[in-house]
């Protein structure tokens, strides 16, 4: 139990073996409002997306809301880390330079 003002931060990384798919999106839900949230998504140097998007969803049925453009850093990847960060799924949508929707968001 932490103590009132008394602050945790936790940190995993999740790795996701090749398969037989092309992933596109990856998001988490919170459950709780939180004061900081980072969600980072790195890509191996041989395997760049063209665009990478951020966006937030209030529900799983919900259309996905304020995409904003993420650009590739020199580690190769991209985060979002909202302020006050609300109770709902974030996420980071990426294309594939052969993916019909290359040119717009998820």
């Amino acid at each position: 139990m932490l103590a009132r003002n008394e602050t945790a931060v936790t940190d995993y990384t999740v790795f996701v073996e090749p398969g037989d798919g092309e992933d596109d999106h990856y998001e988490r839900r919170t459950r709780v409002r939180m004061r900081d949230y980072l969600l980072q998504v790195y890509f191996h140097p041989a395997a760049l997306p063209v665009a990478c998007h951020r966006y937030y969803r209030e529900h799983s049925a919900a259309q996905p809301a304020y995409h904003h453009r993420l650009l590739p850093d020199v580690s190769h990847s991209v985060h979002s880390s909202p302020a006050r960060c609300p109770v709902g799924i974030h996420g980071i949508s990426w294309q594939w330079p052969d993916s019909p929707t290359a040119a717009g968001p998820r």
